[in-house]
């Protein structure tokens, strides 16, 4: 499977997440990292199943106590904490390193950030990376996906120089109603079609074990 070219990152608040997700998944949203470690494992199963239905590829945040009980690939925090030996997985990194280390490890993708300065974390101090890292990681970037302040302007810088995509939450899941992080979801896939995106990479399709468990 080729990693996705977008990866919406849900936001962890209290919203309701349904008609997001089915606005999201309508517009062409190819995958979602669900990063609900607060919320019931039953719901987030629902949530879950609910992305599949409207075609995305789900992955769960290991944050939650029961994601690796699920049958869903799992994303790995940048705590240095050991990946599943059964699933796909994914993983944030914060430095070129450690991108490199996750990837040999086995990593389907890894999340690079900041980018650029988070949307979604104003207070965030931490200086944004720019583009250059991306350049130096040589043909392993098309394994990586940019995160951090991302737009769609900012996915085609990413994508030309050859970045696998981008992940967003704020720019998406900041808009006001889901109809209109819709339109945004739309934006960044048309900046996608343009360029060209996506790369070769494990599957990060379910499992398919354990479909009766929860996360």
């Amino acid at each position: 499977m080729r990693v996705p070219p977008l990866l919406l990152v849900t936001p962890g608040d209290d919203r309701r997440l349904e008609p997001w997700i089915e606005a999201l998944g309508h517009a062409g949203a190819p995958a979602v990292l669900l990063r609900e470690p607060s919320r019931p494992r039953a719901e987030v199963q629902r949530l879950a199943c609910l992305a599949e239905s409207v075609g995305m590829v789900v992955v769960l945040h290991d944050r939650h106590p029961d994601a690796r009980a699920a049958r869903w690939p799992v994303h790995l925090p940048g705590d240095g904490r050991a990946p599943p030996v059964d699933r796909p997985w994914g993983v944030s990194c914060h430095e070129i390193d450690e991108v490199r280390r996750r990837l040999a490890q086995g990593a389907a993708y890894a999340l690079l950030s900041p980018v650029w300065p988070p949307t979604s974390k104003p207070d965030d101090r931490r200086p944004a990376l720019g583009l250059a890292p991306f350049e130096a990681l040589g043909p392993a970037r098309s394994r990586v996906l940019a995160l951090g302040g991302l737009s769609p302007a900012r996915l085609e810088q990413a994508l030309s120089v050859g970045a696998a995509g981008g992940a967003v939450l704020g720019d998406v899941f900041g808009r006001a109603t889901p109809a209109e992080g819709a339109e945004r979801v739309r934006a960044y896939l048309a900046v996608a079609s343009l360029v060209g995106s996506g790369s070769d990479s494990p599957s990060l399709g379910a499992t398919g074990s354990n479909t009766n468990s929860s996360s």
